[in-house]
């Protein structure tokens, strides 16, 4: 890129200035045809190769491109169901438009699709959740200003020194990836079914390790 160019190369020097996204970004080769294809409401066929599974041919009704974390996903409804599915550009060997009927979006508000969605997986439940999680004491300031989500709400300090906030949003993985990553320093207190599969992912990972040592 040309501002990369710049600060590289001026007088000589090395970077001054560094970017976290890449300029070509997972997928992106397919972003013209699948917008297109949105745009025309056109029927894709897929050469697909899910994570794990062979490559098959599939047919997809495009409604929404969005990007996370770098790559490109598209969300849309396989020919013959009524659900949501989300596919990775990056997964796509080749596509192909056809002349089948088009079947209009009724399943999701695009204009809503993010409010309450961290990531691109969908959620099991219809609904997005309040969350309730506890910060430890001296830990508060950097979650308080980097927030896990829009929706962050600041609930006061707790009496031990603890901060309460509160997040709504959807369950699903990249949500429990995020708060995993804070470490033991934040717990979720609410809902007790995400608790319970944080608890079960700390405790995963402990046995791995322990069954690791030598």
């Amino acid at each position: 890129m040309l501002f990369r160019s710049v600060f590289s190369s001026l007088l000589g020097r090395g970077s001054i200035i560094q970017f976290e996204k890449n300029s070509l970004t997972s997928g992106s080769r397919w972003l013209s045809d699948i917008f297109d294809a949105v745009k025309d409401g056109t029927v894709l066929a897929l050469d697909y190769e899910p994570f794990g599974s062979k490559r098959s041919e599939i047919l997809v009704h495009p409604y929404l491109l969005k990007e996370y974390r770098n790559h490109w996903y598209l969300v849309g409804r396989l020919n013959g169901k009524d659900e949501t599915t989300v596919m990775a550009l990056d997964r796509i060997a080749a596509l192909r438009p056809t002349m089948r009927p088009f079947l209009e979006n009724d399943l999701f508000d695009p204009e809503t699709y993010n409010k309450h969605l961290i990531g691109v997986s969908w959620p099991s439940e219809p609904e997005p959740e309040t969350v309730r999680l506890k910060i430890l004491p001296g830990h508060y300031t950097f979650i308080g200003s980097n927030p896990i989500h829009d929706s962050q709400r600041h609930l006061g300090p707790d009496g031990d020194g603890s901060h309460l906030i509160e997040i709504t949003v959807f369950i699903n993985p990249e949500l429990r990836s995020i708060l995993m990553s804070h470490g033991p320093v934040l717990v979720v207190e609410s809902p007790r079914s995400l608790r319970e599969q944080i608890r079960e992912m700390y405790e995963t990972g402990m046995k791995v390790y322990h069954d690791g040592r030598q």
